[in-house]
């Protein structure tokens, strides 16, 4: 009848979201373990940072000094590309320092980026009028970062030529216009390389320090909705419940009257074919 199959259907609903719960729940742990542990893949990094404080010079991972304005953290994340996980050093002596430690200790490799050598970055008067009449274009990449003073040359060495745009279709407009001199990215982490090649699409494992925040924040936000619809489901469910049991208890009531009832009917019967046999 159709209580049980309203009762079917919530039984259905509450499973589906307690699978989704799961899910995000573990999506949760491995983004909690990349904040816990951001270069836990990047050996080499990671065994510098464990070492920073007997390695003079060493000053961060691009990674963690650098902090996304909100609702650019994809785009900065392809903007810095391989960079991602480069460390910064004061000069070159204390790269030198830190990978004559890595090839000592013999724990992996990692890319060093001296900041005494990096110069800045910008892009040229005449194709930032371009960019200004061009539509969809939102700005400099190293204008959409925060960070440290004393990383400003390594944001605008890195990112002060490299273009953000709102959407691919825009992203290929403007680098035609520019003759594909300047890498372009877009606020969902698609790529117009320099030459014009293209990179895009969709990685499930693309956690990274510097996405990892607002991944974070959006399961965790999934999770309370989700959560939030269990709590519902389960006290309609509960009602549904109720009503059957008292559905139940009125059925077996009748059930327990008919079957008092038919002995009655039975001897009312037989005294009756009594007096008027057939």
């Amino acid at each position: 009848n159709e209580l049980i199959m309203k009762i079917i259907d919530h039984d259905q609903a509450i499973e589906e979201t307690n699978n989704k719960i799961r899910r995000l729940q573990n999506r949760r742990l491995v983004l909690d373990n990349v904040i816990q542990q951001p270069f836990v893949q990047q050996a080499g990094v990671q065994a510098v940072m464990n070492a920073a404080n007997s390695l003079p010079g060493v000053l961060g991972v691009i990674a963690s000094v650098m902090d996304p304005v909100n609702g650019y953290e994809e785009a900065l994340n392809v903007a810095l590309g391989g960079a991602l996980y480069n460390i910064v050093t004061s000069n070159e002596q204390a790269a030198r320092d830190a990978i004559r430690y890595l090839k000592d200790n013999r724990s992996g490799r990692a890319t060093f980026l001296p900041r005494n050598i990096l110069n800045e970055r910008f892009v040229a008067s005449e194709d930032q009028i371009v960019c200004n009449n061009t539509k969809g274009y939102l700005g400099a990449a190293n204008e959409f970062v925060t960070c440290d003073e004393q990383f400003d040359i390594v944001k605008n060495s890195l990112l002060g030529n490299v273009l953000v745009v709102d959407n691919l279709k825009n992203g290929n407009q403007l680098a035609s216009l520019l003759r594909f001199k300047y890498k372009i990215v877009t606020l969902d982490g698609d790529v117009i390389h320099r030459g014009g090649s293209m990179t895009g699409g969709y990685s499930k494992s693309n956690a990274s320090p510097i996405t990892v925040k607002k991944e974070l924040n959006e399961v965790n936000n999934q999770l309370e909705e989700e959560t939030e619809k269990f709590n519902e489901l389960k006290i309609v469910s509960q009602a549904l419940n109720h009503d059957k049991s008292t559905v139940d208890s009125q059925l077996m009531e009748r059930r327990i009257n008919n079957a008092k009832l038919e002995p009655i009917v039975e001897a009312k019967r037989a005294k009756y074919e009594r007096f008027y046999p057939k």
